[in-house]
C-alpha cells in the first residue's frame, strides 16, 4: 500500500498544479487520456524533486528533525518529499494564480 501511496500523490499533486494554475488551467481541460495523466506526473515529479532537494537541505541543517520524522514514519522510505511535493504543488498553484490576478487588476 504505501508505495501506491508513493505514486498517486505526485501524480495528484501535479493534476491539482496544472488545473487550479492560471496558465494552465484552460490548457488541462481541454486535455483528455495519457495526456492529461503525462503532464500530471511531469510536474508531480518536477515538485517531488523540488521538495527532495528541500528535505535535503532541512535534513543537513537540522539532523534532529530527520531523526524525529523517522520515529513518525520509520518504514517509508522517501514520504516526506512525496508529502512535501504535494503540499509545494498546491501552495504553488494558489500562490502563483493569486500573484498573476494581481498583476493583471
Amino acid at each position: 500500500m504505501p508505495s501506491n501511496l508513493l505514486l498517486l500523490l505526485p501524480l495528484l499533486g501535479g493534476y491539482w498544479f496544472i488545473h487550479v494554475f492560471y496558465y494552465t488551467k484552460i490548457r488541462s481541460q481541454a486535455l483528455d487520456g495519457y495526456r492529461l495523466v503525462f503532464e500530471s506526473v511531469a510536474a508531480g515529479i518536477a515538485f517531488s524533486s523540488l521538495a527532495y532537494i528541500l528535505i535535503l537541505q532541512i535534513d543537513h541543517l537540522f539532523p534532529e528533525l530527520q531523526v524525529l520524522w523517522h520515529e513518525v514514519a520509520p518504514r517509508i522510505p522517501h514520504l516526506a518529499s512525496v508529502l512535501g511535493g504535494a503540499a509545494l504543488s498546491v501552495l504553488t498553484a494558489y500562490t502563483l494564480t493569486a500573484i498573476s490576478h494581481s498583476q493583471t487588476s
